[in-house]
């Protein structure tokens, strides 16, 4: 299942968020339907242990959280799938659901509040909103609306975004007349689960994301259904359709991620087969930006995107059967691999700040219930299981949010508090601090109070002692911290022939701490030869690379014209 990253309560105290996960026994040797386990809750700051929710009311481990404020009052519940424990007779086995499938929700200590027994769960992801605008809010589990309290308020009898292993719907205003729908993969919704005029629209359901690639006043809805992934407009239409490369028996169902993969402004989306993960460009004559192979026999593992170093380039992070990885958005390299099991469900990894030090951290569940091989060994016996946390040692990454509340994450679903927005500001036409959003299962990168640093410099902050010439000349360099993050000494500067990256001249490094708002000098000798053109780049370190992470990497070169030596 996919961990969530929340505030235990509002005001948020000082202190780091708890990272919630379903938690189940090892050993199972297969994933079923349902499992029985508890949800967890740990410090994000250390791993350590903060609550277990009530055993007399067991999770189904492999179903995802919904977590957020339900009721207005400053403290965050949890929503999950329940551990059923009735199978009709035909299904002796247990291979199916149970008829007691449905969604616990448990206070932010772990307390047992309410259950809704026979709804469809399975492996589905719950999402929180306010539908309604009222003081409290909602869950939404596929078509069906609970309240705050447990209460079925309506269930739709159409599409559920589901693909088989359970519902993977979202809500979203998707027609603009601010009231929120519900989103699956052939029906949306109203409020009152109501199909909209035009649904559903006869295609496969499926899991769902949203966002607008066209630039209509309307956004798109991505479905991935029956080993497709498709574009469908407002009102129903498909707009654009692809097969899913390393799916060979057609039934990949895996929820789909929205973000500028190739940073070029326009969006692609990610998706898992069974040998492929695959990142599409609807409408380009050949829509496979490109594709990496993985281990996934369930064809429905999901995946999240980050812009780790804040340079315009997002990153894929997405975890098979066997291992986590990172790729690079635009061409599909490989950037970051390490062992990790699992059987695999919807589970996706999530980038969130989880130990408070203006750094993102990725977020990966963990465990080792099935007999499967990977290249490293097998899962049974691997002692692999729980949470694990990555973080860059060279402290690359920029910051981004604390909070990653559910499966069907985009941003505006959640304030940082916890607490959830009264009318809920599409993500499509949202703006952070200047920077759009327009994605799905991503975080944003360096705004608001989400502090880097932004070292820049200018071709006035650049002077040139002439002294030494013909041989070499002397360039004193100011570095400016327009950040909000003091900025550690040895920062690198590179001098290159011509334009960056082009032949490397000298380095130099900061030698004092540059606080926010502040500036520090270097000086950089560089030899002098028959060139008429110099770039200096800071936080490089020669080869490209920097050893800090910014918000804005646009603003680090200069580039200086070189005369012959004054007379």
């Amino acid at each position: 299942m996919t961990p969530v990253v929340t505030p235990l309560q509002s005001p948020t105290p000082a202190g780091a968020p708890a990272v919630a996960f379903n938690a189940i026994p090892g050993g199972q040797g297969s994933v079923s339907f349902t499992i029985p386990g508890l949800m967890r809750a740990i410090s994000g700051l250390d791993g350590t242990d903060l609550w277990t929710s009530d055993p007399a009311h067991p999770v189904n481990g492999v179903s995802q959280i919904a977590a957020g404020d339900l009721e207005g009052k400053g403290q965050t519940t949890f929503v999950t799938g329940r551990a059923g424990t009735i199978w009709p007779s035909t299904d002796p086995q247990h291979l199916g659901p149970p008829t007691d499938d449905g969604l616990v929700a448990f206070d932010n200590q772990g307390r047992f509040l309410w259950e809704v027994q026979g709804l469809n769960v399975r492996w589905g992801a719950p999402s929180i909103a306010n539908l309604y605008g009222t003081a409290e809010s909602q869950v939404v589990i596929g078509a069906t609306v609970i309240d705050a309290h447990g209460h079925i308020v309506c269930q739709g009898a159409d599409g559920q975004g589901d693909n088989y292993f359970g519902p993977l719907s979202t809500v979203a205003d998707i027609d603009g007349d601010g009231i929120a729908d519900i989103v699956t993969g052939n029906t949306v919704y109203d409020n009152h689960c109501n199909p909209k005029p035009g649904w559903p629209n006869g295609q496969a359901d499926g899991p769902v994301a949203v966002a607008n690639f066209t630039g209509d006043a309307h956004p798109q809805i991505v479905v991935v259904a029956n080993g497709t992934v498709r574009l469908q407009d407002w009102q129903g239409s498909v707009l654009w359709s692809a097969v899913i490369p390393g799916d060979p028996v057609g039934d990949g169902g895996a929820p789909p991620t929205i973000a500028d993969f190739a940073g070029d402004g326009t969006l692609a989306i990610g998706v898992s087969g069974q040998s492929q993960y695959t990142v599409f460009k609807p409408f380009a004559p050949n829509p496979i930006l490109w594709s990496s192979p993985i281990q996934d026999s369930n064809c429905k593992t999901g995946s999240s995107v980050f812009d780790f170093q804040g340079s315009g380039a997002f990153a894929a992070v997405y975890s098979d059967e066997c291992y986590t990885r990172v790729y690079d958005g635009k061409t599909g390299a490989t950037l970051f691999e390490s062992p990790n099991a699992s059987c695999t469900a919807h589970e996706n990894p999530v980038i969130a700040d989880v130990d408070v030090d203006n750094r993102a951290e990725i977020v990966v569940a963990t465990n080792s219930i099935c007999d499967i091989q990977c290249p490293w060994g097998k899962h049974l016996g691997s002692g692999m299981h729980g949470i694990t946390v990555f973080k860059d040692l060279r402290d690359h990454w920029v910051s981004t949010r604390s909070i990653w509340n559910e499966h069907a994450y985009h941003v505006t679903n959640i304030n940082d508090d916890g607490s959830v927005p009264a009318l809920e500001q599409p993500n499509w036409s949202a703006s952070w601090f200047g920077k759009p959003l327009n994605n799905f299962r991503l975080n944003p990168v360096g705004y608001g109070d989400y502090r880097a640093p932004d070292l820049a410099i200018s071709s006035g902050d650049v002077s040139v002692d002439w002294s030494g010439c013909p041989t070499k000349i002397r360039l004193t360099v100011t570095v400016w911290n327009r950040g909000a993050v003091l900025v550690a000494p040895g920062i690198p500067i590179a001098v290159y022939q011509g334009q960056p990256g082009g032949t490397l001249l000298a380095t130099a490094q900061t030698a004092g701490a540059i606080d926010p708002g502040a500036s520090g000098q270097v000086t950089i000798e560089v030899p002098l030869a028959h060139y008429s053109t110099l770039s200096v780049v800071v936080n490089d370190d020669g080869t490209g690379q920097g050893v800090v992470g910014e918000c804005n990497r646009n603003n680090n070169d200069a580039t200086l014209s070189i005369a012959q030596c004054p007379e």
